[in-house]
């Protein structure tokens, strides 16, 4: 009779225990939503982004990158490995 008792709870906290891990998860992705949501209610426009862009790497971004735009910047560095 003991056996049965102990089977039925170790199963019955398995039941528990994957409930509980199907509500973190559940929060978690509202709670990494939210964040998300903030983070990209907070990013600036693209002018300001390629400002912030260009002030960060100390030279200014092409208009438009292309193939060779990429080619010609690596061919121009000195160090190119």
């Amino acid at each position: 009779m003991s056996g049965f008792t102990i089977d039925f709870t170790a199963e019955r906290r398995a039941r528990i225990e994957e409930a509980n891990t199907a509500r973190a998860r559940e929060q978690l992705r509202a709670v990494a939503g939210h964040a998300i949501d903030h983070i990209l209610d907070g990013l600036p426009g693209a002018a300001e982004a390629r400002a912030i862009c260009d002030r960060a790497m100390g030279e200014p971004l092409p208009e438009t990158l292309t193939e060779e735009s990429i080619l010609a910047t690596i061919m121009e560095t000195p160090d190119n490995g």
